[in-house]
């Protein structure tokens, strides 16, 4: 509220303060009037200037109130004020008649007499508690049509006054002497001043139940008017001459009672429209405020354009966007900020979507494009809305800059088709474009070869100097490789030190070979990385469509086949496939027997890496890793015998021993009071059998009475993707069951970002891949913090895995990732080994920062 506002309700209260007491002081003055006889207070000489002046006081006020209501400047128009205004009209002609025919003034059309002036006051009086009663009982009616009804209801009033002035100026004894000289008022006359009092009391009373009931706005200036105009009224039922107190006193009270009544219609016809517009000003000016900060802070780019396709309003980020100053926008053409090939397009589509609205979102349309003052292209997405304005539809364009978003796309559809470290294709997109060179050459009757490059004693290096160094030899080969292919060929890696070309075109089988060997030369040459030399070479094994095999998968099964038997030749070597090379399949055959008889004899150990908070090092869960021990062979390798098991389908009572294990892990732990989460890693086959994984871990859950929420899941990209449907409602189901849901090895397949939103995911797993040069390689750490930052986007929890650097730990810890796991905390330990880490401590000096 400001000083004015309060300087006015200071003055409002002391008014009606004023008015309340005058009130109060009227009934016991009365009676004092009526007890006491009080001769003249004003000389008979002076009374008619008194009363003149009073009277026309009263005239000047009704005058003022009939202007006011006429005038007023609610657009409504509400009927009631208009018919106070007119009545008020009345009551100030029928006072200056009764003031212009009173005794001592001269004749007034007609000989003056008590009789006529007493009926023009009398007239007065009913026409304004008629008025006052009308207002009080329709205070909101509107006019149906202004200017007719006013004028209507003028007309009525002004004839009403000359008829009643009429008959009283020259019939005055139509009616009953009101007033007698001797004696006073007459019986006659004091009814009419009872029913005038009982009148105006019903006024008030009518006005007071409607403020109550809240059906009209409090109005306590007008209650007072009909209440000092009751008041006034009753001091002229006290016999006596005109000049005595009680005339004069009831001749104040009815100026008094006028003076709050112009009050009352002022500020309801005036005051209040003018305070609404205030209001409305100020409402208009605080969303103008809004708007500009709006338009200042928001996110996107924003244009306004009118009908004809006239910018009329951009904000800063606009300006910046596309790097034109205000001035040269606004009552420009939009098509300006768009590249000059589709302008003409787009105007024609504007003025179609002008005609027919329809709001449009962000990512409805893509592969837009804005042209920024330079002449570059910005790709861009826009939302659309649109409004009436007063020279027709005005719209308004949110316009985005995806350029980041396009290129972390860009590059995560890199990722998802090409080998992080090489750079190479991977298996996703060779198997593509096998499927594709294949298809080619049954419609041409030609053909093509697979070459499976595998590297010799790579193992060595990576064991002797480390993965970063075996890292660098990779990269070092595989450019070897492709320089080697002929134009039209492609390599790709398939993983480790294993690399897969494609040769296209029937090819003799000497020329396949004669490939190979110009792939075998520069990799037998030596590998020299700083003070560094390292020999190896490689083995290569070779299939050829359509003579080895009629499908991809079979042709890279001959072709890996081949490969290990040029490893078994001595290594170094090229073999071509032929059809006694079984050995693979035998292998594989028989790792699936050993793989039975491995779980039938307990030979499967579980294991768990600890997973550490990054804020505070605490341990935050563990991964239950699957190991493998044989009687004679000795450890193998997950990377071995897990999709062995997945293609024969023991994948399925293997992930339920595992399942079982970890919840015996969990309920000990909890036994113990360090209740701590487990994650089991799932395969896409638990997803492909409705229920069948939801049942299982119900059933496991209860059977061990264990904390739903303590056991996870991880699931890999690739089977999140397959059969999303039948995955989604699964995943639903588990996580109203209560168990942790993650996604393992994200940032290796074909999901989308927006994809992700169709799936009830907590934790989203980096996959280990993105870690080998996140420390030496910006691209890299760009793209690791661009996937956190739209992973907690989406409100899920990041982790990454296999960190084993200090350098890796800080840059991931920079760009807000919550969990880390890896061997720079702990390798994988047995049950026993994380019971007395967990009892020991939570956390990790490496996480400390010191």
């Amino acid at each position: 509220m400001t000083r004015t506002d309060e300087r006015e309700n200071k003055i409002r209260s002391i008014i009606l303060s004023v008015g309340c007491i005058c009130a109060a002081l009227g009934v016991p003055l009365w009676a004092v009037l009526i007890v006491m006889d009080i001769g003249p207070v004003i000389p008979s000489h002076f009374y008619v200037a008194f009363h003149a002046a009073i009277e026309l006081f009263s005239v000047v006020v009704a005058a003022c109130i009939f202007i006011v209501g006429w005038h007023m400047l609610d657009v409504s128009r509400p009927r009631a004020s208009v018919l106070l205004a007119c009545g008020f009209l009345a009551v100030a002609m029928f006072d200056a008649a009764h003031l212009l025919s009173s005794q001592g003034m001269p004749d007034f059309i007609t000989a003056n007499s008590l009789q006529k002036s007493n009926l023009f006051w009398l007239f007065a009086r009913v026409t304004a508690v008629a008025a006052l009663l009308v207002y009080v009982l329709s205070p909101r009616q509107v006019l149906t049509s202004s200017r007719p009804s006013r004028y209507r209801y003028l007309t009525v009033t002004l004839i009403l006054i000359v008829m009643v002035g009429g008959l009283t100026l020259f019939y005055p004894r139509i009616l009953p002497s009101l007033f007698a000289v001797d004696t006073g008022f007459t019986v006659f006359g004091i009814l009419m001043e009872l029913l005038v009092v009982a009148l105006m009391l019903t006024a008030l009373l009518v006005t007071w139940n409607r403020t109550r009931q809240k059906m009209v706005q409090r109005q306590p200036s007008l209650m007072l008017s009909v209440l000092l105009m009751a008041i006034g009224e009753s001091f002229f039922l006290v016999n006596g001459y005109g000049q005595e107190l009680n005339a004069v006193v009831g001749h104040v009270y009815k100026a008094l009672a006028f003076i709050y009544l112009y009050r009352a219609v002022f500020m309801d016809s005036v005051r209040l429209p003018v305070d609404r517009l205030l209001e409305a000003h100020r409402a208009v000016k605080s969303y103008a405020r809004q708007n500009d900060e709006l338009l200042a802070h928001a996110p996107d780019a924003i244009v306004g354009v009118n009908q004809r396709g006239q910018i009329v309003f951009i904000n800063h980020q606009l300006e910046e966007m596309f790097g034109y100053h205000r001035n040269e926008l606004v009552g420009a053409p939009v098509e300006m900020l768009l590249p000059i090939s589709t302008r003409e397009r787009h105007t024609q589509l504007r003025e179609g979507y002008q005609l027919s609205p329809v709001g449009r979102p962000m990512s409805t349309t893509k592969g837009l494009a804005g042209r920024h003052k330079d002449g570059r292209e910005i790709p861009v997405d826009i939302a659309l809305g649109s409004h009436e304005a007063e020279n027709g539809t005005q719209v308004t364009a949110f316009i985005r800059d995806v350029s980041d978003r396009q290129r972390m796309e860009n590059e995560m559809r890199h990722r998802a088709t090409h080998d992080v470290l090489t750079g190479l294709p991977n298996r996703a997109l060779m198997q593509d474009r096998l499927d594709l060179a294949m298809i080619h050459a049954r419609r041409y009757h030609g053909g093509c070869a697979l070459l499976m490059v595998d590297l010799d004693n790579f193992k060595e290096v990576n064991d002797g100097w480390g993965h970063s160094m075996g890292d660098r030899v990779l990269v070092m080969a595989a450019k070897r490789i492709t320089r080697a292919l002929r134009e039209g060929d492609s390599v790709a890696r398939f993983g480790g030190d294993e690399f897969v070309v494609l040769v296209t075109g029937r090819q003799a089988p000497e020329a396949v070979k004669a490939i190979a060997d110009k792939i075998m030369t520069p990799l037998k040459n030596a590998f020299i990385i700083g003070p560094q030399q390292f020999h190896i070479s490689a083995s290569i094994g070779i299939a050829c469509f359509p003579q080895h095999a009629q499908d991809a998968e079979t042709l890279l099964s001959n072709a890996d086949i081949a490969m290990y038997r040029a490893k078994l030749m001595g290594r170094s070597a090229v073999c071509m496939f032929d059809e006694s090379m079984g050995l693979h399949q035998q292998e594989s055959q028989k790792l699936r027997t050993w793989l039975n008889e491995a779980m039938l004899e307990r030979q499967m150990q579980l294991y768990y890496q600890p997973q550490y908070s990054v804020s505070d090092g605490a341990i935050v869960g563990f991964e239950a890793l699957l190991r493998w021990h044989h009687p004679d062979l000795g450890w193998i390798s997950p990377d071995v015998f897990i999709p062995v098991a997945e293609a024969s389908g023991l994948i399925m009572p293997l992930t339920d021993w595992v399942l079982e294990t970890a919840a015996e892990q969990i309920r000990i732990w909890s036994d113990l009071g360090l209740p701590t989460r487990i994650s089991v890693n799932v395969s896409a086959l638990h997803f492909r059998q409705h229920n069948v994984l939801l049942a299982t871990v119900r059933k496991i859950v209860q059977s061990h009475g264990i904390q739903p929420n303590l056991l996870g899941l991880e699931i890999t990209e690739t089977a999140l993707m397959d059969e999303s449907d039948m995955v989604v409602s699964t995943l639903r189901q588990l996580v109203a069951l209560g168990v942790h849901m993650s996604i393992d090895d994200f940032g290796t397949g074909y999901s989308s970002l927006a994809s992700l939103q169709l799936f009830p995911l907590h934790t989203l797993k980096i996959d280990g891949s993105f870690m080998h040069d996140l420390h030496d390689n910006t691209r890299s750490a760009a793209l690791v913090s661009g996937l956190i930052n739209l992973a907690k986007s989406l409100d899920l929890e990041v982790m990454a895995e296999c960190v084993e650097t200090a350098e890796q730990l800080e840059i991931l810890r920079l760009s807000r990732c919550d969990v880390i796991q890896g061997w720079l905390m702990n390798p994988a330990l047995t049950g026993a080994e994380c019971t007395v880490l967990l009892a020991g401590t939570h956390d990790v000096e490496k996480l400390s920062g010191d």
